[in-house]
């Protein structure tokens, strides 16, 4: 009797165990589809925010709280005509929402997967790179504050066409990593390019290769390092 009392413990404790691995899986991997609604809703912010359509094929939410995926986000170019400012297959967002309710927002990160940017420039200063800052409202400091965390892009693509040169370059196998230094009160990243191409005038086109290390600080970006083979 005593041997069956531990062996129904031991049965007991295990059953508990795959219990909570089954209920961790499902509450990590299952996803609802916020439907069309809410969608259409990001879609219309979006779009107000950038100045720029943005189309969304599919807005879900994890049930762990706070992890929104978006999925086939397409933001079109300059005109109808032009090619897509960017595609991303998918993009996951880490985003405590109750960080909101003191005016202090936190992502806590970005995950990008199979995305493609497209840049292009023109004579007299015109570019396709739509608007990433909010409009400026009065003169004294923001009360309400966004603060991003990490940033992880991959099996990315980023094209640039100076169409007055014209020159071009296209950075293929991108990968960007960006996190937040609480330290140094900036951002940090690494970059690579593997594969990639430049154009320039009527000259053949050559490959390049890139690895970075870089840091941003008010809207500009100095490079640590960079090894660049072409």
């Amino acid at each position: 009797p005593a041997r069956k009392r531990r062996l129904r413990r031991v049965l007991l404790r295990l059953l508990a165990v795959v219990v909570a691995i089954v209920a961790a899986l499902l509450v990590t991997v299952f996803t609802v589809d916020l439907g069309p609604t809410l969608r259409e809703i990001a879609e219309r912010e979006g779009t107000k925010y950038m100045e720029r359509p943005m189309h969304i094929g599919r807005l879900s939410a994890k049930l762990t709280p706070g992890v929104f995926v978006v999925e086939d986000l397409l933001i079109e170019g300059l005109t109808p005509t032009d090619r897509p400012f960017l595609k991303a297959k998918k993009i996951e967002v880490r985003l405590p929402w109750w960080t909101a309710f003191n005016r202090k927002l936190i992502i806590e990160s970005v995950t990008l997967t199979d995305w493609e940017m497209v840049v292009e420039s023109w004579p007299g200063g015109r570019h396709s790179f739509p608007k990433v800052m909010p409009k400026t409202r009065g003169t004294g400091p923001s009360r309400f504050t966004t603060t991003l965390r990490y940033v992880l892009a991959t099996r990315g693509q980023f094209t640039y066409d100076d169409h007055a040169t014209p020159w071009s370059s296209v950075a293929r196998n991108l990968t960007l990593q960006l996190h937040r230094s609480d330290v140094t009160n900036d951002y940090r990243g690494t970059a690579t390019i593997t594969n990639g191409t430049v154009k320039i005038q009527a000259y053949q086109p050559f490959r390049m290769d890139m690895r970075s290390r870089f840091s941003l600080n008010g809207g500009k970006v100095h490079f640590d390092r960079m090894d660049l083979t072409s």
